[in-house]
């Protein structure tokens, strides 16, 4: 690798929080008494973060919501200043943040282009020569002169990730570029940065996809509560978060607030989810069980329900259904239990995701995505004692013998 692209010494961010209490009384009695500054909350987002980046690497940044991903990404697009510690950029740098970042909304998808190319100091000859291929990769020939603020949130995001892409910037920032859009372009995106890795681009990425995290990355760091807790090769930070997330895992789960899509019908709602164990091995029997909940009231028949497992790169492991048993009078009562039931869960060790959906009266009424996960534990279905010589995902039960051939 050459040079440093990207230096980080000792980063912190700090937000004061002030509770505002909107009545008269208050007001009043802040005009006659005001708070001293110092009685505001303060909460370090991010604190001690301290990393090189040389030109030509590429680096994934891993954590739960809130760990500090994004702020950290605002910084480094000097989107947001530190608040401690010092930062140091050698070249261009353009970024795809969160939707509407660095676009103006009144102007065409056309005019944007040409702003963010003057952004990062670019002549409009150099943005002309760029022009086409952007709008091409894009797709958004029909809209380019269009306002983007009449724009769903996916064409913005192909005009936003064409334009990172494509403008001449050293530094390349994306955050979570897989969130919005559908597959197709997804993958467009993902070609594109393997493009901009060969000619040695430097890239930071932030995503909850780990299998592009895997792929796309020659490091990687996993911050939680503002800190980095892991740093290294892609894997073994994947491994660190895997074990993280292993550890907010919830045997039971209730759903009644999860916040659902405005697509959904919610006639019928999971309203609880549990499992039979709070922590599995690969042998072990899978339960998994939830009940429902009307928002009318109205007969639900011909009900199926789907599950998927995923695995972290999002290799879909199981699908199950009731359907496929032939079960077809399932119906709504109340106080009703609803259980799946793998008897040999036959998964190596890791953490898994898992989808569910309930269709009632011929419409899918529910859907629970992404919220779920359960983990399996180190164990070794084959009692083998090289265990890490066990390649794939699934390990069945199998047999092997050797005979006299009967010649």
């Amino acid at each position: 690798m050459g040079e440093v692209a990207l230096k980080v010494e000792a980063i912190g961010k700090l937000y004061r929080l002030n509770h505002t209490v909107n009545s008269l009384a208050h007001t009043i009695q802040k005009l006659i008494k005001p708070s001293p500054k110092n009685h505001k909350k303060k909460l370090w987002v991010l604190k001690d973060i301290s990393f090189e980046l040389r030109k030509g690497e590429v680096l994934g940044i891993l954590g739960h919501n809130g760990a500090g991903k994004s702020t950290l990404l605002k910084i480094f697009s000097r989107i947001t200043t530190p608040t401690e510690g010092t930062l140091e950029i050698y070249g261009k740098v353009s970024s795809l943040l969160e939707l509407g970042a660095g676009f103006h909304p009144e102007l065409t998808g056309r005019e944007n282009i040409f702003l963010n190319g003057s952004m990062l100091g670019m002549s409009r000859n150099e943005i002309k020569q760029k022009l086409d291929e952007i709008i091409d990769f894009s797709g958004l020939e029909s809209f380019i002169h269009t306002p983007i603020k009449k724009y769903s949130s996916g064409m913005y995001l192909r005009l936003a990730f064409s334009v990172a892409a494509f403008l001449d910037s050293d530094i390349l920032l994306l955050d979570e570029i897989l969130a919005v859009g559908d597959s197709v372009f997804q993958q467009k995106c993902i070609n594109k940065i393997f493009d901009l890795k060969k000619e040695e681009k430097t890239i930071v990425v932030v995503s909850h996809n780990l299998s592009v995290i895997q792929s796309l990355c020659t490091r990687a760091i996993l911050l939680e509560n503002g800190k980095i807790k892991t740093e290294g090769k892609p894997l073994e930070v994947i491994n660190a978060y895997t074990q993280l997330n292993a550890q907010s895992f919830k045997q039971h789960i209730t759903l009644d607030n999860y916040t659902r899509s405005s697509e959904q019908i919610s006639e019928l709602l999971f309203s609880s989810l549990y499992f039979n164990k709070s922590t599995y091995f690969p042998n072990d029997e899978f339960v998994i069980g939830f009940t429902l909940k009307p928002t009318i009231d109205k007969p639900f028949s011909d009900i199926y329900f789907g599950i998927d497992i995923y695995d972290v790169f999002h290799n879909n492991i199981y699908h199950l259904s009731n359907l496929f048993l032939n079960i077809l009078d399932v119906v709504y009562e109340p106080d009703t239990i609803y259980e799946f039931c793998i008897p040999r869960l036959q998964l190596k060790p890791g953490l898994y995701k898992v989808d569910i959906y309930v269709n009632a009266n011929d419409h899918i009424q529910d859907w629970i995505l992404n919220q779920i996960i359960f983990h399996v534990d180190e164990g070794n279905i084959y009692q083998f004692n090289k265990s890490s010589m066990i390649k794939g995902v699934v390990q069945p039960n199998f047999s092997f013998k050797q005979k006299k051939s009967s010649s």
